[in-house]
């Protein structure tokens, strides 16, 4: 599963300031900067995922979002059952 991520070229990099960033659903990292957490070939799993960025941004505000993300992937499954 993939979407678009904006480019904002007003949007400030979280992790080193820079202008123009990646909104990735309210976090804001640059090229440079999101490239680092974005492999081409990745083989932790999306608990794992989670985990570690959980980790890393830390907060209720990440485990809530996550929260949603697991039911509404849930919702999409007993969809995807029905039809």
């Amino acid at each position: 599963m993939s979407r678009d991520v904006p480019f904002d070229d007003n949007a400030i990099c979280e992790e080193c300031g820079a202008k123009g960033a990646y909104d990735f659903m309210g976090d804001c990292l640059c090229s440079e900067c999101s490239s680092k957490y974005i492999e081409e070939e990745c083989e932790e799993t999306n608990e794992e995922f989670n985990e570690r960025v959980v980790r890393q941004y830390g907060g209720a505000t990440i485990r809530a979002l996550l929260d949603i993300v697991k039911s509404l992937e849930r919702r999409v499954e007993k969809l995807e059952d029905k039809i």
